[in-house]
């Protein structure tokens, strides 16, 4: 099944499906002949690899792929040698070992990376690599992105099945953004029923776990999720339920149980600091008992929601917090807070005259801001916040 997928992957930059906001992008690469080290964040299943791929082809450069998590450090200096650009998978799971031997040639230029990862390589790619490459993000696939690449491949492929649009769209919704398990889902259907009229019956078969979203439109789906998420946010116990249901049927469960836990830290927060336990318990519940029950526990944890008293203070503060460091940019960390566990230490001012708390019962006055913004205040309290 995933050589199917593989085999499917677009060979060229215009076969790429999605990623608008790219595309003109990647072509400016190609018409300069100008590659540069990238990496590409994002989803499982959106095209990471596959526009790597794309792009190198377009170029004309040769390419290999590593895999940081499982690749050895003899097999990355092997493609390190024989590769004009090393297509690495998985970079924030590369070792010390692996990034001592891949940023000396990156300084140098010797060689060019194209790497992808699922996790925000601002948190979780060391600083020496994200400023020698580009940082591009990819997004979500829609339904419409997914229902088109699907059409594109039964044309190119020539394959003979008897599937019509509305069918095409459901499996686009199943797939929840992943194109890789869309064509997969395509394949087993077309492998096991062949030439038969594709069916909701042998839709559901294959993919048992299908639920049918009725709305028409790509961009009803995104408002049906807003709508949900406003009207926890606005305590309407009927609305936010009239949705959950809405949200159960269209199966998109990963989506709303996203809402959910946004709202709880971004809208209850301090207010009611318990029920962030008590929904995030209900939501791994819903996994383990399974649905149609587990509707139970979702209108609970929602009626909970609803009925807790709301307060932004968590996100109003992380915001101040950007917009102080978009404005003041970054200043120098007072010396008395910098670390001082190692022999030199001493002899730089490192950690002289911190006040350790817990001397002091727990908390002691001291400076923790850098001089320039010290008396800076980022986060104010809600009247509603109960801590």
């Amino acid at each position: 099944m995933s050589d199917f997928a593989n085999n499917m992957r677009p060979k060229k930059i215009k076969d790429i499906v999605g990623q608008k906001h790219l595309i003109p992008l990647l072509k400016k690469i190609v018409d300069e002949r100008h590659m540069t080290s990238l990496i590409f964040y994002g989803k499982p299943g959106i095209g990471k690899t596959s526009i790597a791929y794309a792009l190198c082809n377009d170029l004309g450069l040769s390419y290999s792929y590593f895999n940081a998590a499982s690749g050895s450090k003899k097999e990355l200096e092997e493609h390190l040698k024989i590769s004009d650009v090393v297509i690495i998978d998985e970079i924030h799971r590369l070792n010390k070992d692996k990034q001592d031997i891949l940023l000396p040639k990156l300084e140098r230029g010797k060689v060019k990376i194209i790497a992808t990862t699922t996790e925000n390589p601002f948190f979780t790619v060391v600083p020496a690599l994200r400023s020698r490459t580009h940082i591009l993000e990819l997004k979500e696939l829609t339904v419409k992105d997914i229902e088109d690449g699907l059409k594109k491949i039964i044309k190119s492929q020539k394959i003979d099945i008897n599937i019509d649009n509305k069918i095409l769209k459901k499996i686009s919704i199943a797939s929840n953004g992943d194109f890789r398990y869309a064509i997969n889902s395509l394949n087993l259907i077309h492998k096991l029923y062949g030439k038969k009229k594709i069916t909701d019956e042998i839709l559901k078969t294959v993919i048992p776990s299908i639920h049918f979203y009725s709305d028409k439109s790509g961009d009803g789906h995104y408002d049906l999720l807003s709508a949900f998420h406003k009207s926890m946010r606005g305590s309407d116990i009927d609305a936010s339920l009239y949705y959950l249901t809405k949200l159960i049927e269209s199966g998109d469960i990963l989506g709303m149980e996203r809402r959910m836990t946004m709202v709880i830290y971004e809208d209850i927060g301090f207010a009611d600091p318990n029920v962030t336990l008590r929904v995030s318990a209900a939501l791994e519940n819903v996994k383990k008992v399974g649905f149609p029950e587990a509707r139970i526990i979702l209108s609970f944890a929602v009626i909970d929601i609803c009925k807790a008293a709301k307060s932004n203070s968590s996100y109003v503060a992380i915001e101040n917090a950007r917009n102080a460091l978009l404005k003041y940019g970054s200043f120098d960390i007072p010396k008395h807070l910098k670390d001082s566990h190692y022999a030199s230490a001493g002899k730089l001012d490192r950690g002289k005259g911190y006040k350790y708390p817990h001397d002091y019962g727990g908390v002691v006055k001291q400076q923790y801001l850098p001089d320039e913004i010290k008396d800076l205040k980022i986060y104010k309290k809600n009247e509603n916040d109960k801590i």
